[in-house]
């Protein structure tokens, strides 16, 4: 029986590590970069939406998946702070800010997972606005880059972001285009 077990148990182990060894060389097959984009529409005046964003500070209130805020050093005049999530943390950087139609912002996992950065374009739509925003990012690890090539949408973060954006102005969000770029 003991014999049986120990069979079983390697066979598993042997299997696992096989799949690891595919998914490492599938990953580092494919570009650590990525480019996706999303749009929202709400009724509100670009200024009040560009108002939101550029707030981080209090974006705790309004993103439930943002735990807390922290300052830090400017870094060449450029606002720093970073973003808590949970067990997750990121260095923002504005890197543009051009009020009220667009504020870019660099993105350094501190745990060395991702970066890259998020594009806020906001437009005038009629009386309301129209934000677009693009991701330009970075996945090293190339088991997680093989898994969001392939297996996660890759706009989640971007309409999460979006919607949670609406709501905090008070509206259903109405998310369009949400596609991959490159």
């Amino acid at each position: 029986m003991l014999t049986w077990i120990l069979i079983v148990v390697g066979s598993l182990i042997v299997l696992l590590a096989i799949v690891f060894v595919v998914a490492t060389l599938l990953g580092t097959r494919l570009s650590p970069n990525h480019t996706v984009q999303a749009t929202l529409h709400v009724a509100k005046p670009v200024a009040e939406v560009f108002a939101l964003v550029d707030n981080l500070e209090a974006q705790p209130t309004w993103d439930k998946g943002v735990t807390r805020i922290e300052p830090l050093p400017d870094d060449a005049g450029r606002p720093r702070r970073r973003m808590v999530m949970g067990r997750n943390s990121f260095v923002l950087t504005d890197t543009t800010r051009q009020p009220p139609t667009q504020l870019v912002r660099t993105i350094s996992d501190d745990h060395k997972f991702f970066g890259g950065s998020w594009t806020f374009d906001f437009t005038p739509e009629g009386s309301g606005t129209k934000v677009t925003l693009t991701e330009h990012g970075v996945i090293d690890p190339p088991i997680p880059r093989l898994m969001m090539k392939h297996f996660v949408d890759p706009a989640m973060y971007l309409k999460r972001q979006l919607a949670a954006m609406a709501r905090a102005l008070g509206e259903e969000p109405r998310i369009s285009e949400a596609k991959r770029l490159a």
